[in-house]
């Protein structure tokens, strides 16, 4: 045998031996591995109009929304992930099931549903040693919310209407800061609030379920006096009633507000820069801030 053999086959040898431990190492760390894995919901890319605090995501009801899940197994490694999508409700409905391929590259997921309801996302992985985290799978609630939206705008002819021009003028939006709120009628629990602070236009977003509710505009510039909604409640605000069937009955008496589809539109909040007048009668001072507060006929109080 030449030498040249000889070494060849040695080499041979060798990278068998070293591919027999590496294999023998391998098995071990796997039989070692008695842990599952772990599945991540990574957060719903910017843009798509949702918001994510935890585990609950709320979208727009018209949105599709696309969710990427990501294994992570520290000793054998990530094998395969399983997603579901369930009703968020009892018994729990499945929807659909997923077998996804092997991580770690992150994988879409896209969840569709009906307007206004909301879905359990329900994921496990399973790892190359065979431990499953089906028992203690993770779970991600996306809530398809309807929409309240509208504008607060400077009402220069104080008619409550925010004018589009050019008779009456045209009637611009408040660039201030604003804060919106929306308080479900029945508790008054706090359910969604938007607030800009610097670099407003004067239009606010509202996600909200199917419920009644209480929608304030909660900051009123100094110097401005609201004119739309009515004069009335601290701070003014509609009750409105989100959800199907959107109709005239659900816009809370709005001269503005609209349905499209099931959702509320120019949901608008008036303000003017006037200062109310005063009008008296000996001791009798009445003041003009946009509520109907005549004097009486017969000069009584």
């Amino acid at each position: 045998m030449s030498i040249k053999k000889y070494l060849l086959g040695v080499l041979v040898l060798v990278s068998f031996l070293a591919s027999l431990y590496y294999l023998r190492s391998v098995f071990a760390d796997w039989q070692a591995d008695l842990d599952p894995p772990t599945t991540t919901f990574i957060p719903i890319p910017s843009g798509t109009g949702c918001n994510t605090v935890g585990t609950v995501t709320t979208c727009p009801n018209t949105t599709t929304v696309t969710i990427y899940l990501s294994c992570t197994d520290a000793i054998s490694g990530c094998n395969s992930t399983y997603a579901s999508k369930t009703s968020s409700t009892p018994p729990y409905p499945l929807y659909a099931q997923y077998p996804i391929p092997p991580n770690p590259v992150p994988t879409p997921l896209t969840v569709t549903i009906a307007d206004g309801t909301s879905v359990n996302v329900n994921a496990y992985s399973i790892d190359n040693a065979g431990n499953s985290e089906q028992t203690s799978q993770k779970t991600q609630t996306i809530i398809f919310a309807y929409t309240v939206s509208g504008n607060v705008f400077a009402d220069s002819n104080k008619d409550g209407i925010k004018n589009p021009g050019p008779n009456p003028a045209v009637e611009s939006n408040y660039t201030g800061a604003i804060t919106i709120t929306a308080k479900k009628q029945s508790n008054g629990a706090t359910v969604d609030t938007y607030t800009c602070i610097a670099s407003c236009t004067g239009q606010y977003l509202l996600l909200l379920p199917a419920d009644n509710y209480i929608i304030s505009y909660d900051n009123i510039p100094s110097g401005y006096n609201i004119i739309e909604p009515p004069p009335g409640a601290i701070p003014p605000a509609f009750i409105v009633k989100v959800g199907p069937p959107c109709n005239n009955s659900s816009l809370g008496g709005s001269k503005n507000a609209s349905c499209l589809g099931n959702n509320i539109i120019n949901l608008n909040y008036g303000i003017s820069q006037s200062v109310p007048w005063y009008h008296c009668i000996g001791g009798d001072c009445r003041d003009d801030n946009g509520v109907d507060n005549p004097l009486p006929s017969d000069g009584s109080p």
